[in-house]
């Protein structure tokens, strides 16, 4: 069980740093290509493609996870039903 936890606790540090990190890289990226004289609108899409990419996966886990757990099903549902507007 120890091992476990400590699992866990490891596995949320790296999948915050990593969507942090992207973020992080997004941004600068986004900023970047303005700087060098790139269209306003190819820097909208830059960015909200790579936001895309981030979230797709996020609401993936978070789906599957309330589903695996499905504890509290009249509140999951509706839980369920707003991720489901991300993919």
């Amino acid at each position: 069980p120890k091992k476990s936890r400590w699992m866990g606790f490891l596995a949320r540090g790296v999948l915050w740093t990593t969507v942090v990190s992207l973020t992080i890289a997004v941004i600068f990226y986004s900023y970047e290509l303005f700087n060098h004289g790139t269209d306003p609108h190819l820097v909208a899409w830059f960015s909200a493609g790579a936001f895309v990419l981030m979230g797709f996966p996020i609401s993936m886990w978070a789906i599957v996870s309330h589903l695996a757990n499905y504890n509290q099903p009249h509140v999951q549902v509706y839980i369920v039903r707003i991720l489901w507007m991300v993919p």
